[in-house]
């Protein structure tokens, strides 16, 4: 072999290492993703992320596991309610009492300025029976002497919210004995003497 061949065949070796390295470092190397630097995925098939991370923060403050069914508005509003301390005559975070609670909810989810007392609330409300109640229905009990005197908001398979003596703002069930036997009725709202059916305001954004 020349050594004009011997160089030829040195110098093509070079070249196919030099294109080996440059397809192992271009198709097999893997490539990172950061996945807080993705972009937000589009909102298909009705999922929205942002109503995902209260129904999560939701589940983990009162045990109550969400579907995503739920009026998110409704399941904001709660969120921020709940572990509230329960005060007589209250109407704040700082303690609230069980029919400020409803009125307040009602008022930053519907729109709907409910009268303050259990007793007025009631006379609002069309009348629902338990197997009828709807998410966002308000709850009634009797309590006390056989009076009207504690109220909540219902959510779904028998769990409603509400304003408790002993736990301040928590979530309960109506299959429990001592809120079973003390359940007195449901109630929608309803103006102008009709069924009005909640209506949801939209929210800022």
């Amino acid at each position: 072999m020349t050594g004009k061949s011997a160089f030829r065949v040195v110098r093509l070796l070079i070249v196919l290492l030099m294109l080996m390295t440059m397809f192992s470092c271009s198709s097999w190397k893997s490539k990172v993703i950061v996945v807080s630097d993705l972009p937000p995925l589009e909102k298909d098939n009705g999922y929205n992320y942002d109503n995902a991370r209260i129904y999560e923060k939701f589940t983990k403050k009162t045990g109550f596991r969400l579907d995503g069914t739920e009026n998110p508005e409704l399941i904001r509003s709660l969120n921020s309610w709940m572990g509230v301390q329960y005060q007589w005559g209250g109407c704040s975070k700082y303690g609230v009492d069980c029919s400020c609670f409803v009125k307040a909810v009602y008022s930053e989810v519907y729109g709907i300025n409910l009268r303050r007392t259990t007793r007025a609330m009631y006379h609002d409300m069309a009348p629902v029976r338990k197997y009828s109640l709807e998410e966002g229905d308000v709850l009634f009990f009797k309590m006390d002497f056989g009076d009207i005197s504690h109220v909540g908001i219902y959510l779904k398979n028998g769990r409603f919210a509400h304003a408790s003596k002993s736990k301040g703002v928590m979530i309960n069930h109506l299959g429990q004995r001592y809120y079973n036997k003390r359940f007195y009725v449901g109630g929608r709202y309803q103006e102008t003497g009709s069924s009005y059916g909640l209506r949801k305001k939209s929210r800022k954004s």
